[in-house]
């Protein structure tokens, strides 16, 4: 990896998803039920008593006052994201910006009280920059991170330069070479700044290698493999795999190249699968922009579901089908004049999940509605799309050639199938009866 690629990773965020709404509510639980009961408030209480033995305590006392009442606005604007962020999301991002700074802010009075360059309280800097830039974010990490250097370099030059006391919660005023020894200041705020940057470049790049790695396993892989919807579950870790399968309304189709086989043993085994894998491709392309799911490709065959996994009126999932049906035999004519696709499609209930074993399964769809649309596939002409009844009956308008009573091999009893023109629609005539 070059050093430049390194470089920009660390310092820049990998289009930084929205702020996440259960993280600021997680963030929130957490300033209030662990960061005050148990690192603020024993603060606050040690405070309390220091003041009376501090060797400036009229200093002391006033920076206590502004480390409670910092303290006290975080916890309001904790309590602002709680209650906002099912409600009004900008409020509560807000205060999520707000309850960091906040809490640096009273640690960095802290260091004030206790002497800035001699006090552990960095410790909480880094500590806070990092729990940001992990749970929150790389816009609100980065912001914190900002606002953390603003703050040391202002309380340096406040203590540094005489204007606060030196540590004035100290029993007594207490001599250091960082204070004493010329132009050394300068060096401590350098160093100080330095670590806190060197800090939230190692967390980001980190954050970034892992963010890289999460897109290339979900987008890249997964995307191949799982339905759109499911993909997108699995990005936000919301899906299950051993969740049961269930009883759908779907409408399904099938498609393949007539004559495909013939083809295939005329143009060999190389020029078939580059013309195979730009088809297939182009195919895939139109199933997304028409909102269908791939269930699977077999050989030139091609399987579509509308209505799951995310549901769909069955209305508007045979409207759909159809009209992603008319643009494949369209592209496919495109693609290769030797290319003609047929089509079948149905409707009915079928059973949709994941079938298989712990380690191998499959998101299919299974039932008689997906031998159904095979067979209609099957018994369609070169150039034609032959839709079932039940699919018919949800479609309002279209021009349809009946092509009766059809016997589909598997299936019991006859089924009624209906052609759908490839470039016809809705819009030139009534459908014929179905009755």
């Amino acid at each position: 990896m070059q050093f430049s690629t390194i470089m920009r990773e660390a310092c820049t965020g990998l289009s930084p998803p929205p702020v996440s709404m259960s993280r600021l509510r997680l963030f929130a639980w957490m300033h209030l039920l662990l960061i005050f009961p148990w690192i603020m408030g024993p603060t606050a209480l040690a405070y309390s008593r220091a003041i009376k033995t501090a060797w400036a305590p009229e200093t002391a006392f006033v920076l206590w006052k502004v480390w409670s009442l910092m303290t006290a606005l975080s916890l309001v604007a904790a309590v602002g994201i709680l209650v906002f962020s099912r409600s009004r999301r900008p409020i509560a991002i807000a205060c999520g910006f707000a309850v960091p700074v906040l809490i640096l802010a009273s640690n960095q009075i802290s260091m004030l009280n206790l002497g800035v360059f001699t006090s552990w309280g960095t410790v909480h800097v880094i500590a806070m920059i990092a729990g940001c830039r992990v749970f929150l974010g790389y816009r609100l990490s980065l912001f914190v991170a900002i606002s953390a250097m603003v703050l040391i370099v202002g309380s340096a030059v406040l203590e540094g330069w005489g204007l606060v006391p030196l540590a004035p919660m100290a029993m007594e005023p207490i001599r250091h070479p960082v204070y004493m020894l010329p132009g050394i200041r300068f060096v401590m705020i350098a160093s100080g700044l330095g670590g806190l940057l060197l800090s939230f470049f190692i967390v980001n790049w980190g954050m970034n290698q892992t963010l890289k790695l999460h897109r290339y396993i979900t987008e890249s892989v997964l995307r191949r493999y799982l339905p759109p919807a499911l993909v997108r579950r699995a990005a936000s870790g919301k899906l299950r795999m051993d969740e049961p399968p269930q009883r759908r309304l779907v409408t399904v189709m099938f498609t393949d190249l007539v004559g495909f086989t013939v083809m295939s043993e005329k143009m060999g085994a190389e020029a078939i699968g580059e013309l195979l894998n730009r088809y297939l491709g182009e195919m895939a392309d139109l199933a997304h922009e028409h909102g269908a799911t791939i269930d699977k490709f077999i050989g030139d065959a091609v399987m579509l579901v509308f209505g799951a996994p995310e549901e769909m009126a069955p209305e508007e999932q045979v409207q759909k089908c159809v009209r992603l049906a008319q643009a494949m035999v369209r592209r496919a004519e495109g693609l290769d004049e030797r290319l003609q696709l047929r089509a079948g499609i149905h409707t009915g209930e079928a059973v949709v999940g994941n079938f298989g074993s712990v380690n191998r399964s499959d998101w299919t769809v299974i039932g008689p509605t997906v031998n159904i649309a095979a067979r209609l596939e099957s018994a369609s002409q070169p150039g034609k799309i032959l839709v079932s009844q039940a699919s018919v009956e949800l479609l309002q308008g279209w021009v349809l050639e009946d092509a009766g009573l059809l016997t589909l091999k598997g299936v019991q009893g006859k089924v009624h199938g209906f052609f759908v023109h490839p470039n016809l629609d809705e819009s030139m005539g009534p459908a014929p009866s179905t009755a």
